[in-house]
């Protein structure tokens, strides 16, 4: 029998807690345990809570385990490649926007990217005959969430980045960033960040698109799409079917 000790917290912000039943597993090189609930511990925390959980488990001498929440080994892939560019590229077509990808055959007025700002990451130029005629540019255009106030929390005003992003498939099928441009309108104080730059200049212009993808997501494909369409059609059957 070995005893774990497991820290439950929750975060500093105001509003911080948590309702929900909270489970943990324990998985190691042999084998895994069964999903332990650590409710109702976790339904009581509140702002700034920590408490200590003592649980109990069977195990062979010769296993090595560790605590984790996934039984996947796909956060541990996110884990070890999120800073790359090429799984920063898998994520547009794999992630929660699919659909915001388009081709690009000519650059919108207000992403002023030229040749020589990108032929070095290009084989040739940005919209030669290979790369124009065979439709390997691709562009992600977050102009839907320009103009959006962001909320006041904890007494901070948040913002919202308005992208975009321009892409390449390379030879190898990759989808590799060629450059972003942070806010809509072209600027002094609005940059294009190159996939050239400096790995921290790039790798926070990543961040911002990321966040960004999470702010459509939700605004957009999940708050408008899906409940408020469906709130249409709730409300239309309601008022035309006799009840």
């Amino acid at each position: 029998m070995v005893k774990y000790t497991v820290e439950v917290f929750t975060g500093d912000a105001f509003t911080a807690g948590n309702a929900k039943a909270v489970f943990i597993k324990l998985i190691g090189t042999k084998g895994s345990s069964e999903p332990q609930i650590l409710d109702p511990f976790t339904a009581k925390l509140s702002h700034k809570d920590t408490e200590e959980i003592t649980i109990q488990h069977h195990r062979r001498e010769d296993e090595d385990f560790i605590w984790s929440v996934y039984d996947s080994e796909m956060p541990h892939i996110v884990q070890k490649h999120w800073m790359t560019d090429t799984f920063f590229g898998y994520q547009f077509l794999n992630g929660s926007n699919p659909m915001m990808i388009k081709r690009c055959s000519k650059l919108p007025k207000n992403l002023p990217v030229a040749n020589d700002m990108v032929k070095s990451a290009l084989p040739k130029e940005l919209f030669g005959k290979r790369n124009g005629g065979t439709g390997n540019i691709f562009l992600c255009d977050y102009a839907r969430l320009d103009g959006i106030v962001g909320n006041v929390i904890d007494g901070n005003q948040q913002y919202l980045a308005t992208p975009l992003c321009l892409l390449f498939s390379n030879p190898q099928g990759k989808l590799l960033p060629i450059a972003i441009q942070l806010k809509q309108k072209p600027e002094a104080q609005n940059p294009i960040f190159l996939s050239t730059d400096s790995k921290h200049d790039s790798l926070l212009a990543k961040l911002f698109m990321r966040n960004t993808e999470f702010n459509e997501h939700e605004l957009n494909f999940h708050l408008l799409c899906t409940h408020m369409l469906a709130e249409v059609f709730t409300m239309a059957t309601l008022w035309a079917l006799p009840s």
